[in-house]
């Protein structure tokens, strides 16, 4: 981590695992996600150039990196530019913030507040009290900044005052100063303000994938209750991390979308709180394969922390080669351009293949009650009777999937006697009829001996709980 010169620590990221220093008249990054006797600090090519550059400051979302720098092409002395990461990962050319904020003096330390609009920066030009004043402006609606403000005595003197940084829990402010009053040269203060800082949640998680969970890149989308976008970010590829401010006392619709994955959209709430709140998830993508490896369908397991009562939710998705394009065509005849059966169903079976099953053998046919709900659940035979793991499919999107492939409710088959199965139970007072689908061959449709094995079972309320 040190060299045998002057090694400066200028930030650690949101995330806890990138530390920012300054060395060698550049910034470098270390990465201490694991240890520290194994980071070597690597040299930030995008932010340094031939010329000095003292410091940078990541944004609380990981999205843009605001950067103090003497290169050529600024308005005098160190300026401040801003680096924003792309789709790829990469991060763009830095671009001068302008003359609103930089001076023909010197502009250094910046830093942005966890809302990702209020700056703070030190200047020796603009309305300084004597060598270097902290300043504030504010990144409007159309990305323009606010007129500069002097952070004003007892904050500013006539000596310098620099590196001013806020905590996001309290309403606190840390800066340095050789403010004459202090114990000589450089000495460190805090501000505590009047007004309270308006209470934020933090939403830390990691994304994983595979049976091996390595780390995913995802792309997390924040809606407002609106259906607005709040925000949007990108989990980091080689850890799978990522953090969210959001305020209190809101409800939230978070989407995540990974490659490969069908996506997870979660709704949910942050209570009003008086206090800064820390929420934790984890969402672990899965692939489903079979006895020869194959991948038949996906699974999304995701771990909420959100209270004193942590919680599991999965959703567990079964396709087959034509399942997906199915999904799209439902997707394209409903309104709005919308489908729940991400949210409404575990286990999906294709229309094609359920009517391929379902022919198999034509001689088999019972009727079935005109209230009949069907579920498509893709447990093993053992397995069978553990209806608590899943979400029934609705009875219009059921019957929708079936009616449109013209298959009576008269005229469903089973690979069993249903009245052995139900106890000679009544079918007219049958409340539900579950179908189950044993996923274990590896294919669907081939021919009899690889026919799934369809069992009918009535739905009581004892499995229900």
């Amino acid at each position: 981590m040190n060299s045998k010169g002057h090694d400066g620590a200028i930030q650690l990221n949101a995330t806890e695992d990138s530390l920012y220093i300054y060395r060698d008249f550049d910034v470098w990054i270390a990465d201490i996600s694991d240890s520290l006797s194994d980071s070597s600090p690597e040299d930030v090519n995008f932010v340094n150039s031939s010329s000095y550059e003292p410091s940078v400051y990541q944004s609380y979302d990981g999205e843009t990196i605001y950067i103090s720098s003497e290169r050529t092409g600024g308005f005098g002395g160190l300026d401040l530019y801003e680096s924003h990461k792309l789709p790829d990962g990469s991060w763009s050319v830095p671009s001068n913030l302008g003359p609103k904020i930089n001076t023909e003096y010197d502009e250094d330390a910046p830093y942005i507040d966890p809302d990702g609009h209020t700056l703070y920066f030190a200047s020796k030009g603009h309305s300084s009290m004597g060598g270097y004043d902290i300043f504030k402006t504010i990144k409007d609606p159309v990305n323009d900044w606010t007129d500069i403000e002097n952070m004003g005595y007892p904050v500013n003197t006539p000596g310098d005052d620099i590196y001013y940084v806020m905590t996001p829990k309290y309403n606190r402010a840390y800066y340095s100063s050789n403010n004459l009053k202090g114990y000589g040269d450089m000495d460190i203060y805090r501000l505590t303000f009047a007004d309270e800082r308006h209470p934020m949640a933090e939403l830390k998680g990691l994304v994983l994938e595979d049976e091996d969970y390595k780390p995913a890149k995802s792309k997390i989308t924040m809606l407002n209750e609106d259906k607005s976008i709040l925000s949007s970010f990108i989990s980091d590829s080689t850890t799978g991390k990522y953090l969210v401010l959001l305020g209190h006392g809101k409800e939230y619709d978070m989407l995540v979308e990974t490659e490969g994955f069908l996506p997870y959209q979660k709704v949910f709430s942050i209570p009003e709180q008086k206090e800064y709140y820390q929420l934790y998830q984890e969402i672990h993508h899965i692939y489903i394969k079979d006895a020869e490896g194959n991948i038949i369908g996906q699974q999304i397991v995701v771990f909420n922390s959100f209270d004193e009562n942590p919680s599991n939710d999965t959703t567990t998705v079964l396709y087959d080669d034509r399942t997906l394009n199915e999904l799209e065509r439902i997707k394209a005849l409903r309104e709005g351009n919308q489908v729940d059966v991400f949210s409404d169903v575990k286990f999906y079976i294709s229309q094609d293949s359920l009517t391929a099953i379902l022919q198999l053998d034509s001689t088999l046919k019972y009727t079935f009650p005109s209230n009949t709900t069907f579920s498509f659940l893709g447990k093993t035979e053992s397995n069978k009777d553990n209806l608590d793991e899943y979400v029934e499919v609705s009875p219009s999107f059921a019957f929708e999937i079936i009616d449109r492939k013209n298959i009576s409710l008269n005229d469903v088959t089973t690979a069993d006697d249903l009245e052995n199965n139900i106890d000679n139970t009544n079918l007219a007072n049958a409340p539900k009829i579950i179908l189950y689908f044993d996923y274990d061959k590896t294919s669907m449709i081939k021919g009899e001996h690889e026919k799934l094995n369809v069992f009918c079972k009535l739905s009581t309320q004892k499995l229900r709980n």
